[in-house]
């Protein structure tokens, strides 16, 4: 069952207080948000990276509260925290928008955030993927470059939301990603990395896509293994020369890709040693 927190007001079943319906989270997007696993002790894995990534987020988007640039409070922090100790094994996510104001699209100057936050069950099917891997398709639907906006895990979805409305074919699970020049950026949930028989590759996200904090820990935890990690953009064309490729995010772990349309891969046995070293095996 999923719980709800407004600026740190716990709603009992949805009810008492809401969001404004002049909300500029509701009307434009107008926000960021982080998607977070509690573990089973329950501790917040990477919280100290998800809280860096929505404050750099919220510098880039440049929303402000009293003339400085929103960061969670000690007070928000510590909420998360007694949140994730009553509720391990379960999803958390925190969502910024920048509240109630300005005219139109126009911004205020200094805003009225709104903080939600929400806990929700783990898809019990991750458990499985990370067991036997998953099977991409490709996705007609290709992201839009823009790089103001690139990397950032905003309020838009819009992309996402028409990507997933496909119907995949009997087997698949999931959508392999490309922007409009046909490169290689995501699955539709999920950062991406291939390997090559040499090193391992994940797509450069500075024009498109979302850049998960997941991925910035498999990153760092590759090259402290002594793997050569390149980001670099990917043609789709180049996937037919990898031997091995998996995808991330925080709820998922790591997971590997068994096959992409009609070409298969083997799992890589560097995908366990992750999820150990990470400690995000489900």
């Amino acid at each position: 069952m999923q719980k709800l927190w407004i600026n740190g007001q716990r709603q009992s079943d949805l009810q008492g207080k809401h969001c404004n319906a002049f909300d500029r989270g509701m009307a434009y997007g107008d926000g960021v948000f982080a998607t977070m696993c509690i573990d089973s002790h329950g501790q917040i894995q990477f919280l100290e990276t998800h809280i860096q990534r929505l404050t750099q987020a919220a510098f880039r988007l440049q929303i402000k509260v009293d003339d400085q640039f929103w960061s969670p409070s000690p007070l928000l922090i510590e909420h998360l925290k007694k949140i994730a100790l009553q509720y391990p094994s379960q999803g958390l996510k925190l969502l910024i928008s920048r509240g109630v104001g300005g005219r139109g699209y126009q911004a205020p100057d200094s805003s009225s955030v709104t903080e939600l936050v929400s806990t929700f069950s783990l898809p019990e099917l991750y458990i499985n993927w990370q067991k036997q891997g998953i099977k991409l398709q490709s996705s007609e639907i290709k992201l839009a470059k823009q790089p103001i906006l690139a990397g950032m895990k905003h309020l838009n979805r819009l992309e996402q939301v028409m990507i997933k409305s496909q119907p995949l074919n009997e087997g698949f699970q999931d959508w392999l990603v490309m922007d409009t020049d046909d490169m290689v950026i995501e699955s539709s949930m999920a950062n991406i990395f291939f390997h090559d028989g040499d090193k391992w590759s994940t797509p450069c996200l500075s024009q498109s896509g979302v850049s998960g904090v997941m991925r910035e820990q498999v990153i760092q935890q590759l090259l402290e293994s002594g793997e050569h990690v390149e980001v670099l953009s990917i043609p789709k064309e180049k996937i037919k020369l990898m031997q091995h490729a998996f995808i991330t995010n925080s709820l998922m772990g790591v997971v590997d890709i068994v096959q992409v349309d009609d070409m298969t891969l083997a799992k890589s046995p560097i995908t366990e040693m992750l999820r150990s070293q990470l400690g995000v095996s489900l």
